[in-house]
């Protein structure tokens, strides 16, 4: 152990080592560390951990597995439900369409006679 090294026991208790002594012996090629707050401590001690950790490893790729596939499932029900929709919409086209058109057959159209001039109006007068 030298000075400034840091010590974890258990998961919540981190000393640092101070020697008075060891202190004025460090070369000053080395970088003394800066002071370190709870906060980053912790910060330092989960990554650490969790960062080498095979078991960690395999967790992240595994939620983000059952991440693409719930992802794959919602867009495949999604799907589905447009689908249903749009086939439910074009029924309800072809019945108005259906309702709406009227068969030739059926039309008549009425002749128009060509209108009088006022010549013919004022004879017949």
């Amino acid at each position: 152990l030298r000075h400034g090294f840091r010590i974890l026991l258990g998961n919540n208790h981190l000393f640092r080592l101070s020697c008075p002594k060891l202190a004025g012996q460090v070369s000053t090629d080395e970088e003394e560390e800066p002071v370190m707050d709870y906060e980053e401590a912790m910060k330092e001690i989960s990554v650490n951990d969790l960062g080498d950790d095979s078991i960690y490893a395999k967790m992240q790729s595994k939620l983000r597995e059952k991440h693409e596939a719930e992802k794959e499932d919602a867009l495949e029900a999604q799907k589905e439900m447009y689908e249903k929709e749009l086939a439910k919409l074009q029924v309800q086209l072809q019945e108005s369409s259906s309702t709406t058109t009227i068969p030739s057959a059926t039309v008549t159209i009425p002749s128009q006679k060509p209108l009088p001039s006022l010549e013919e109006e004022w004879e017949d007068q």
